[in-house]
């Protein structure tokens, strides 16, 4: 790791301690200015929390995050398209998850602001016109901006489906920053992009502080679409750039995209309304079967702590080319047998 210590990257250290410690004293801020408002989420029927708790505390390190792109704007020229892509369609859609925390916004209102996002990134970025898997690069042409359209979308909307156990999509987003920008430290191919990966990882770190169990703040819309939709535009940025592979940013999310495409897909098949609140999630499954937040919330660190590890070693191998596929295969394998616990639960007569 005397990668990571030495000049230039040491010299990001303080300056992240400093927006870690930044981002935890505005979140304090917020609690107690939401509980003077009122802003709190309130527990009903579809909800893993039983106390009411202030929502929408993920604002401070958005905003903290913002600042740290608008510096960036100026320090770092030849990557403003990547600043402009960040700005730009994460205050839409910020803006619209702070609307949607405040005033429930129609789901139409939602989708149109995120798809609005998410097409202005690709105009910034150049649209997909590859994908890279593994050692192999897949020509996608005029199919790639579309899909990169639609999957974009859904990478905003999981993040928010997933943001439903306390310090789970905060912890998710830490790790899976952390792990991008380690690779591309160690392979010192784009120093900005390793750069504002941190300041994501510290701002989000701040934050998860106070919302690890049990959570005094929730991040809300606000934070967990914002969250989805700048990985969206890690991931289009370093396909352009050749810098981290499609198939190794699969592997860094794979535990949100897993559940939250596996039960999409199992809630479509029994021809369900997709937009209903419901708590079929695995971890939403896992803590109504009797485990705690915090024991659900450290079984996914864990496994994303070896996920980062795992991408880390196997950076730019031919391995990655078939690992994703594997490991996905693993990962339904255990959202089954969760879904089936339950199931068998929910049959099990009452004493």
């Amino acid at each position: 790791m005397d990668f990571f210590f030495s000049s230039p990257f040491g010299s990001m250290l303080p300056f992240l301690l400093f927006l870690l410690v930044c981002s935890f004293l505005l979140t304090g801020y917020y609690v107690t200015y939401a509980r003077q408002k009122g802003f709190f989420d309130i527990p009903n029927d579809r909800s893993s929390h039983q106390v009411p708790t202030p929502r929408g505390g993920g604002v401070g390190f958005v905003a903290l995050f913002l600042m740290g792109v608008l510096c960036f704007f100026f320090i770092y020229p030849a990557e403003r398209p990547l600043w402009l892509a960040l700005g730009g369609g994460g205050i839409i859609v910020a803006s619209v998850g702070w609307l949607d925390d405040r005033w429930n916004l129609p789901a139409r209102w939602r989708l149109s602001a995120h798809f609005l996002a998410v097409a202005f990134a690709l105009a910034c970025l150049g649209g997909y016109p590859s994908l890279t898997w593994g050692t192999w690069t897949i020509p996608l042409r005029f199919w790639g901006t579309p899909l990169a359209l639609v999957g974009g979308v859904w990478l905003i909307n999981l993040f928010n489906f997933m943001d439903g156990v306390d310090g789970l999509a905060a912890s998710e987003a830490v790790l899976v920053s952390l792990g991008a920008a380690l690779v591309v430290l160690k392979n010192k191919s784009c120093v900005p992009l390793a750069f504002i990966l941190l300041v994501l990882s510290a701002v989000v770190l701040g934050f998860l502080l106070l919302n690890w169990h049990p959570a005094k703040v929730f991040m809300g819309d606000v934070a967990s679409g914002f969250l989805g939709y700048v990985f969206v535009v890690f991931v289009v940025f370093s396909e352009q750039i050749n810098v981290l592979p499609f198939s190794s940013w699969l592997l860094l999310l794979s535990l949100f995209v897993a559940d939250a495409t596996f039960t999409l897909v199992s809630r479509m098949l029994r021809r369900e309304i997709l937009f209903h609140a419901h708590r079929e999630h695995a971890y939403q499954v896992m803590v109504r079967s009797g485990k705690s937040h915090a024991v659900v919330t450290s079984a996914f660190v864990f496994m994303n702590v070896f996920l980062l590890v795992l991408v880390a070693l196997l950076d730019g191998k031919g391995v990655l080319s078939i690992l994703p596929i594997f490991w996905f295969c693993v990962l339904f394998s255990i959202w089954f047998m969760v879904r089936k616990s339950d199931q068998r639960l929910l049959k099990k007569p009452e004493r």
